[in-house]
């Protein structure tokens, strides 16, 4: 099983030999995911389990960290388990 195959396709990706095109680390790179098609994987599929609905612009909750689409961005419309309404 494993991880799905996905090409990085961007300058930021080290070299497979080690050395980048970049002297010093970066702390976060900006990686371009494709999928086996030459697709590029953008977006998310919202966690709310009774949706999964694919956005190209998911919400990310900042209680759960889970990603949402507009629909469920709102902690309590995705029933949020770490968002306390009344510390809010």
């Amino acid at each position: 099983q494993g991880a799905p195959s996905v090409t990085c396709h961007s300058p930021a990706c080290p070299s497979p030999t080690g050395g980048g095109r970049r002297s010093r680390p970066m702390r976060a790179p900006v990686r371009e995911f494709f999928d086996s098609e030459g697709f590029p994987l953008v977006g998310d599929t919202c966690s709310f389990d009774l949706c999964g609905e694919r956005d190209f612009l998911p919400f990310k909750c900042r209680h759960c960290g889970r990603s949402y689409c507009l629909k469920h961005a709102e902690p309590s419309s995705h029933e949020c388990p770490k968002f306390d309404p009344v510390a809010a």
